[in-house]
């Protein structure tokens, strides 16, 4: 199996950014959301390897018929290869959505382009509690872009004569964590900033810092096959604006109004086929409390996909992927809604 299988990000949503805030701040519809991304991503990277483990004692063959007898057997400690500090990450997404505006009625089904640059800094594991401890952190640069395939200026919606490309937006990430590991075992912390810029305003519309924990262990059913159960919490402190020229009294527009807790449960099978193929299917229920509203808000999510990935070579990736959201929220003014989303990508990973 290529050592690319447990290094190289292979989720349909790893660029997908969270539900739950108000459609007017962009928020992108669904395919996999973030925290079951990262769940997805930790789970290839305990897939257990078929090759030899660095440092592991291979004996040497004899020399000559009954040297083993006089000096006993040999060995040779495999060599260590050396730290890679780097990582450059290219991924282009392109799939179809059946509900772009996350709506409860008067759905737009469109096209969706996501393309995502990044780049991270892995620091050099060191031993904590038992097991290993790896900090990284990095920059994640994201755009969106609606109605490439379907059109462009096709109109939002039967009651809203706007185009569809006004929902262009891009983000800017950085963000910093903190993995630990023990066997089967696993936890991490992990901070970021996300900024989502209007393409139609060429603004900020909605900004948040994102606090988060996860804790989860790896059920191992063979060299090819584990099962991933990943608890995970974090909590949003938002911030939204009003579009350029508009102006409202404080007491109409609540900027905080996406601040929120979320608890999440990831359940990720993956299987492995010869040395190139990867199946996952994924679970992921989410409850959200919002703190910051005038109603009292909760809100339920069940997400599940499945991504089916072809490994050229440790660097090149092709996937498949496809999903379903549901929506239950307790607050009337909110839209329960439904969404599949089906697509490809592909993904360029160097690591030095």
């Amino acid at each position: 199996m290529h050592s690319a299988i447990v290094r190289l990000a292979l989720v349909s949503g790893f660029c997908v950014l969270l539900p739950g805030v108000s459609r007017a701040q962009l928020i992108p519809p669904g395919t996999i959301e973030t925290d079951t991304a990262d769940s997805a991503n930790r789970a290839l990277e305990l897939l257990p390897q078929r090759e030899k483990k660095e440092g592991t004692p291979k004996q040497v063959p004899a020399l000559y018929e009954g040297e083993l007898e006089d000096a006993g057997p040999q060995y040779l400690l495999l060599s260590r290869p050396p730290h890679q500090w780097f990582q450059l990450l290219l991924d282009y997404q392109l799939y179809a959505t059946s509900n772009a505006g996350l709506t409860e009625h008067d759905r737009l089904a469109t096209d969706i382009m996501v393309f995502t640059a990044q780049g991270a800094v892995n620091v050099k594991p060191v031993l904590f509690a038992g097991g290993q401890l790896k900090p990284s952190f990095g920059l994640r640069y994201q755009v969106f872009a609606y109605g490439l395939l379907s059109g462009r200026h096709r109109s939002l919606s039967s009651t809203v004569d706007q185009p569809v490309k006004d929902l262009d937006f891009q983000t800017v990430t950085p963000y910093v964590q903190l993995e630990w590991q023990r066997d089967a075992w696993i936890a991490g912390v992990a901070g970021r900033f996300a900024a989502y810029l209007s393409e139609q305003t060429d603004s900020t519309t909605y900004q948040e810092w994102v606090p988060s924990a996860h804790a989860g262990r790896v059920f191992s059913l063979g060299p090819t096959r584990q099962i991933l159960v990943d608890l995970d919490a974090s909590y949003r402190f938002s911030r939204s604006f009003l579009p350029p020229g508009l102006v409202l009294p404080p007491s109409w527009f609540n900027d905080a109004q996406g601040d929120r807790y979320d608890l999440g449960l990831n359940i990720v099978y993956t299987q492995a086929f010869g040395r190139n193929w990867i199946l996952q299917p994924s679970y992921r229920f989410q409850f959200s409390d919002y703190t910051r509203t005038d109603n009292s808000r909760h809100d339920y999510y069940h997400i599940l996909g499945l991504t089916l990935a072809y490994y050229f070579n440790e660097y090149v990736s092709l996937r498949l992927f496809g999903s379903a959201e549901f929506r239950d929220s307790t607050d009337d003014t909110i839209p329960d809604y439904k969404n599949l989303n089906g697509g490809v990508a592909g993904s360029l990973s160097v690591r030095f």
